[in-house]
């Protein structure tokens, strides 16, 4: 079925440029096929997110997963959805005008909730033409024409290296728009990150592992352990790898939908997993990788994740290990450790 941005765009779809489309970051609800059905529209879908290329694959769609789209083609007209976050949404508007074509339009759509009217008035206000064109299921669409198209875009432009104090270790960790703990230490991983106060050995993945902040802060304390760090964001995963490089650490940084693309088992899982998908709360992710992660650990390993008080992840956690216990709280958040015996 498709979701509300994609049926505001469907009723509008003969208001499309024909020719090459650019799609950034589209969900997997089939408005692929409704694009490529009108005919004179030549779709290219780009997503950032690994979970949503597998399932456009799963669809036998083409699409293109990478921190930003391969140079070297123009575009007619971009249709972008628009992100929660403010610096993501203005990141992408610009990466998304430096593959249009001459004369290129550009299209915005999504939730009122996810601030695309606040981006619209931005844009009016820096003197950008933005013309509203519908709006319905609290959805707009607005086709933005830019000052100017095909403007160079460089990631690096976009990159913040910051020094981050965990304790008594200090990171240089990298923060690019849209990435989780990107420039900041959140409270959460905060809390996780004092737990371990012990030193730890073996191998050690780092799930979901944004700017690589709880990754590096634990190979920076235990140099011998071999770290992996993986993340469904092919942004988060370029930020994890200067992470790493800034800090003068080593360590594997590969995208990865959960396990799909890890290999082997591991001595320790650590993480502070996301319970959002875009706007809407969503446990699906952490409640299947607590039940993954047990598979993945060598006989003896630990689980440890962070996770806001509220969330009813212990009976997950037992139900998939035998043992759940809380060893650290605080009035916002828990952190959880099982043992796979």
């Amino acid at each position: 079925m498709l979701t509300a941005p994609s049926q505001l765009v469907l009723r509008n779809l003969e208001r499309l440029p024909a020719g090459d489309l650019l799609v950034v970051n589209p969900p997997a609800d089939g408005l692929a096929h409704e694009l490529a059905e009108r005919g004179d529209i030549v779709p290219h879908l780009f997503t950032q997110d690994m979970a949503d290329a597998r399932a456009l694959q799963a669809q036998r769609t083409p699409v293109e997963f990478a921190a930003v789209p391969a140079a070297g083609k123009s575009y007619a007209g971009a249709l972008l959805f628009h992100p929660k976050e403010k610096a993501l949404a203005d990141f992408l508007l610009f990466l998304a005008r430096s593959r249009l074509s001459a004369g290129g339009s550009l299209w915005l759509v999504g939730e009122n909730k996810g601030g695309i009217r606040s981006t619209e008035k931005r844009l009016r206000d820096a003197g950008i033409a933005v013309d509203k064109l519908d709006s319905a299921r609290h959805c707009q669409l607005v086709k933005v024409t830019p000052k100017s198209t095909g403007a160079a875009f460089a990631l690096e432009d976009w990159l913040e290296v910051l020094e981050i104090e965990v304790g008594d270790t200090v990171l240089a960790v990298a923060a690019l728009p849209g990435v989780f703990s990107a420039g900041r230490l959140d409270d959460g991983t905060a809390l996780l990150l004092e737990t371990f106060d012990a030193p730890i050995s073996g191998r050690v993945l780092d799930m979901g592992c944004g700017a690589g902040l709880i990754g590096a802060t634990l190979k920076r304390r235990n140099p011998g352990i071999d770290l992996e760090m993986v993340d469904s964001n092919a942004v988060a995963v370029v930020a994890s790898e200067w992470t790493l490089r800034e800090s003068g650490l080593a360590g594997k940084v590969h995208a990865s939908d959960g396990f799909s693309a890890v290999n082997g088992s591991f001595d320790w899982i650590v993480s502070n997993p996301p319970f959002h998908d875009g706007i809407a709360t969503d446990y699906h992710f952490t409640e299947k990788f607590i039940a993954d992660a047990r598979t993945m650990l060598k006989p003896g390993g630990r689980l440890r994740i962070v996770a806001n008080a509220h969330l009813k992840y212990v009976p997950h956690i037992d139900r998939a290990f035998g043992n759940c216990r809380t060893i650290a709280e605080n009035t916002r958040f828990r952190v959880y450790e099982a043992v796979r015996r």
